[in-house]
């Protein structure tokens, strides 16, 4: 099927950069070692791009020139050019007992945060796009499962399970200054009584993070709080 989306995108670009109303939709198949891809039109799969194994989470620049998909049994990402429908690079990390799980890019989209829990921690490593290298990783992160951006480009908000140093019982959010060289934390506030977190989201004005979570009894929780860690909404099941 990659081959058919690489004829599909020459005679017809289904899914030509720099669209303002993206027409393409892109489907991580962590069975399969896949990325699908789907007309957001139609609803229909178009074809399917081969990556590394068991990817997860993915992301596409700004411009819709790039997809980055983590990889996660290789913990390698790869870089899928969207108006050729191939992978063009693969960022390999040179840590050990890591695993790609999720990854968020600038607005500006020079840079592609990648999110590598371990069984002993792990860590949050930063691409530079123009090039496809690694160049630092975020300062202050212990055991980080997911991450969200800020709107105004200055912050990083990344989920931290099991730390100890700032939420010692908890699921602390990690509040990254992403303006610096290399990024840091600079603050943590804690989601209470939640061990293991999932996703996590920030609304468009910057005003409200959103994080799943589940307690110690494996109920689950969708917790909102302000970027200060105030408490705004909570939905459980």
């Amino acid at each position: 099927m990659g081959s058919a989306l690489a004829r599909a995108q020459t005679q017809g670009a289904p899914c030509p950069p720099n669209t303002a109303n993206y027409p393409c939709v892109y489907v991580a198949n962590q069975t399969s070692n896949s990325v699908s891809v789907l007309n957001a039109n139609t609803n229909r799969v178009i074809g399917a791009i081969a990556v590394g194994r068991s990817p997860k989470g993915l992301a596409i620049t700004p411009d819709n020139k790039s997809v980055y998909v983590a990889n996660s049994d290789d913990n390698t990402v790869s870089v899928i050019d969207t108006a050729t429908g191939t992978v063009t690079a693969l960022v390999t990390s040179e840590l050990k007992f890591v695993h790609a799980s999720q990854i968020a890019i600038t607005q500006d989209g020079k840079f592609a945060y990648v999110v590598e829990p371990g069984s002993d921690g792990g860590a949050v490593e930063r691409i530079d796009t123009a090039s496809n290298t690694i160049v630092d990783s975020v300062s202050g992160v212990n055991f980080p499962t997911a991450i969200a951006l800020s709107p105004d480009g200055t912050h990083a908000y990344v989920t931290d399970s099991f730390v100890g140093k700032f939420c010692p019982f908890d699921t602390c959010i990690d509040v990254v200054d992403i303006t610096a060289t290399p990024p840091f934390v600079s603050s943590s506030f804690e989601i209470p009584n939640f061990l293991v977190s999932g996703s996590i989201a920030v609304t468009a004005d910057g005003s409200i993070i959103c994080v799943s979570l589940a307690d110690p009894n494996f109920n689950f929780a969708v917790v909102c709080t302000d970027p200060a860690g105030k408490p705004q909404k909570r939905h459980s099941s």
